[in-house]
């Protein structure tokens, strides 16, 4: 991409967040997790018939319930933190990632070295219209950065921004 075009790029130059959407894609994940371990719990806890507490002449398995409903609105908490704390920036060097709750990253991946970016979506992310990107660099194992919950249009103006076009004649470019 051409110092000019970087210029006109409406992905360069400031910070992005998370779509919102993204929000409800990881509370919606977390919830569904904690919901399903919960009912294991539960299922376990009413099997062996231990520490269930009697009320009214019902039989409840209150031990797994409290920790199913404490884990949850902990999870959920958790995913709104980590939501407002997913910042990313394109610069004319660099991509910066920045995220984290408790531990914090930063990750400055020069665009030099970006080798390619998929951009995926999962049953959840497309039920509410997001995508993920990952981004490889040369030599890499794997991807060296993910940005989930971008929204489609943000994705593919980045992925336009960061990978370099192949040679206009089709020849062999070295790699």
């Amino acid at each position: 991409m051409s110092f000019d075009a970087y210029q006109h790029s409406p992905v360069a130059g400031h910070w992005h967040y998370l779509d919102p959407r993204a929000r409800l894609a990881w509370m919606g994940g977390s919830t569904i997790t904690w919901l399903i371990l919960g009912a294991i719990g539960i299922a376990i806890e009413v099997s062996v018939g231990r520490s269930l507490v009697h009320v009214g002449g019902a039989s409840l398995p209150l031990i797994g319930i409290g920790a199913t409903a404490g884990l949850l609105v902990l999870s959920l908490v958790w995913a709104q933190l980590a939501w407002g704390r997913f910042r990313f920036m394109l610069s004319e060097r660099e991509l910066t990632v920045e995220s984290g709750v408790l531990w914090r990253s930063r990750r400055c991946i020069p665009r030099s070295r970006v080798q390619h970016v998929d951009i995926q979506s999962g049953p959840i992310d497309r039920a509410l219209g997001l995508v993920e990107v990952h981004l490889y660099v040369a030599g890499g194992m794997g991807p060296v950065a993910q940005l989930p919950g971008v929204a489609p249009g943000i994705a593919e103006q980045l992925k336009g921004a960061l990978v370099v076009d192949a040679p206009a004649d089709g020849g062999f470019d070295g790699v």
